[in-house]
């Protein structure tokens, strides 16, 4: 009898199947059956013709027998015609005998036929698993590569122009000191050359004098600072409260506000899109429900009161879809956009002044310090001219000294700056690095979306191959 399998579905078909199928026979197990199969077919043939000849010449004597004159011809004749029908059912018996072998092996054979047919299935269904759930695999790799990706990108954009800004802060204030130190080393240098000791009382108190201005200006540019501060955490505000009201998740971008929300708009306007699709089904089966019933059916008035909630519901829904205007709320977001870009300016500038006024009285101060320490030398060591110098050229060494130490730190920032221009940093470089993992997986996701299509083509094919033969078993 032969061999009968249960269709399994792909859904169905698991890898517990494959592995508890027992292998079908080998190739060559394959080529032999055949063989034998050829075998039996031709003995068949054999069988055949000898039955047909035997058939033939029974026939004949019968014929013969027919036609005998006489009791010894029609003796010999029955005698042959015996003989004939006994060799006719040798010959019989031999025919149905190479029958039912050649049954046997067309059996085998198309069990074994069936048999590879359901091993190639289940092997084209393992490859074609396989690939779909590396497939998978893939994308939910690249699923979590955007995340970082966006995650990254973010923190770059928020972090990267604060220290932008603290770099340029910082070297405003450090040439601004530096500026006023050369002041400082010149008036040192004068004070050495010309001997004028009775200048120095006068030069520190002049620089008392600038110090005190300077602190003042510092105070009054800090209030000026803080104010425009607030009106800049204000309008930053403003924007983020208007983002979040409008589902934007795009972060606001130093100097420029939110520059990026198209894609936002576009998918909040299909999310109230898709929402008035439930209010709506149900609103029509309410309305259903309304329309069947009579006026005076017991519960007419709750199915009239579902329908008014379900109207109203609905006429929500499409309200807040309509109202939802684009160009509205773009005008809205370039009025925020244009206060937080003015507040930011004004923030950037008070904050260079600020760190120009830093950099000068730093500056100043540590004239005054040495000034006054110069004086306090002179006071005490008026008949020791040589120490005096002596005091006087310490300053002047430490002055160039520190000169130095700012001119290679301005040199340091303006470096870090011009790296920043050019995304030579580490949180621009974390970014590359994902973005290029990312388009080596979209490269992986592609080949293996190829591959995919294709296990799934042997598959189908195996799978039809499979079916035909187990629907003619």
């Amino acid at each position: 009898m032969k061999l009968k399998f249960v269709l399994l579905g792909l859904l169905g078909l698991s890898i517990m199947a494959c592995e508890s199928y027992d292998e079908s026979k080998s190739v060559e197990e394959m080529r032999k059956a055949r063989t034998e199969y050829v075998q039996a077919e031709t003995a068949l043939k054999i069988a055949q013709a000898a039955y047909q000849e035997a058939m033939a010449k029974a026939k004949e004597i019968e014929n013969a027998f027919a036609e005998a004159a006489n009791a010894v011809e029609l003796e010999s004749l029955r005698v042959e015609l015996e003989e004939a029908k006994a060799r006719l059912e040798a010959k019989k018996v031999e025919l149905e005998k190479s029958i039912v072998e050649q049954q046997k092996y067309i059996h085998q054979l198309e069990d074994e036929l069936l048999s590879n047919a359901y091993n190639n299935y289940v092997l084209a269904y393992s490859g074609w698993e396989k690939l779909t759930f590396d497939l998978l695999d893939k994308e939910s790799d690249l699923g979590r590569l955007k995340h970082d990706l966006a995650e990254a990108k973010l923190l770059d954009e928020n972090w990267t122009p604060r220290w932008k800004s603290q770099l340029e802060s910082a070297s405003v204030r450090l040439k601004s000191e530096l500026e006023e130190l050369k002041t400082s080393l010149t008036t040192y240098e004068d004070l050495k050359t010309n001997n004028e000791w009775e200048d120095v009382l006068i030069k520190l108190e002049d620089k008392k004098v600038q110090l005190a201005e300077i602190e003042a200006e510092l105070n009054n540019k800090t209030v000026e600072f803080d104010i425009a501060s607030d009106s800049r955490n204000q309008a930053v505000k403003a924007l983020m409260d208007w983002a979040s009201e409008n589902y934007i998740s795009s972060p606001i971008v130093s100097g420029e506000g939110i520059v990026k929300f198209a894609a936002d708009f576009n998918t909040h306007k299909a999310k109230l899109a898709t929402d008035t699709i439930a209010p709506y089904n149900e609103m029509v089966a309410a309305k259903t429900a309304l329309s069947i019933a009579k006026p005076t059916d017991a519960g007419y008035n709750v199915l009239q009161e579902n329908y008014n909630v379900a109207l109203n519901n609905y006429n929500e829904a499409i309200a807040e879809y309509k109202a939802y205007n684009e160009s509205v709320l773009k005008s809205q977001l370039a009025a925020l956009n244009s206060t937080y870009i003015a507040t930011d300016a004004k923030v950037e500038l008070l904050s260079d002044q600020l760190s120009t006024i830093e950099g000068k009285k730093d500056a100043v101060r540590n004239e005054v310090n040495n000034l006054g320490r110069l004086q306090f030398t002179i006071e005490t060591m008026v008949y020791n001219q040589s120490t005096v110098k002596n005091a006087l050229d310490n300053m002047i060494e430490n002055t160039k000294n520190t000169i130095n130490q700012i001119e290679e730190d301005i040199i340091r920032k303006a470096e870090d700056l011009t790296k920043i221009e050019s995304g030579d940093y580490d949180l621009a470089q974390a970014v590359r690095d994902v973005e290029k993992d990312i388009a080596k997986i979209e490269f992986e996701i592609a080949n293996l979306t190829s591959k995919v299509e294709t296990a799934k083509s042997k598959l189908d094919a195996a799978e039809a191959k499979y079916k035909a033969l187990l629907d003619a078993a």
